[in-house]
């Protein structure tokens, strides 16, 4: 009978032994012994929070800066010459919220003023366009 048991209990270690091996030899980057609840919160709670999220950004149609993740509120228009001096070339093709466009041309000292064309501002009740 104690022959069963020990089998039975080395079975069972050389069935975890595998498991752990399967784990490290696909790379997977789940330690071996890590706690279930910091696994579930990594591959379902912070993957649903991030579809959240994002569909409600999608759902509302509200436009991002790709540059600081604010909500884009003003939308102006300028020269594409001007863009494409102001603008880095990783931003050029993306959305650039009034501010981080500002900052860019302090950065690179260039006077933008009379280039803006058009600005508009629109908020959740209104849109005004400054003239």
């Amino acid at each position: 009978m104690s022959e069963i048991v020990n089998q039975d209990i080395n079975s069972e270690i050389q069935i975890g032994n595998l498991v752990e091996l399967a784990i490290i030899s696909n790379n997977y980057n789940i330690p071996p012994k890590t706690n279930i609840k910091q696994w579930f919160e990594h591959f379902f709670i912070i993957p649903f929070r991030w579809l959240k999220i994002h569909w409600q950004n999608w759902f509302c149609l509200q436009q991002r800066c790709k540059v600081c993740g604010c909500r884009d509120k003003f939308d102006f228009h300028v020269s594409d010459n001007v863009w494409e001096e102001i603008v880095p070339d990783k931003y050029k093709n993306r959305v650039v919220c009034l501010a981080c466009f500002d900052d860019f041309a302090s950065k690179k000292e260039i006077d933008y003023s009379s280039s803006i064309e058009c600005l508009y501002f629109s908020g959740n009740n209104t849109s005004i366009q400054f003239k």
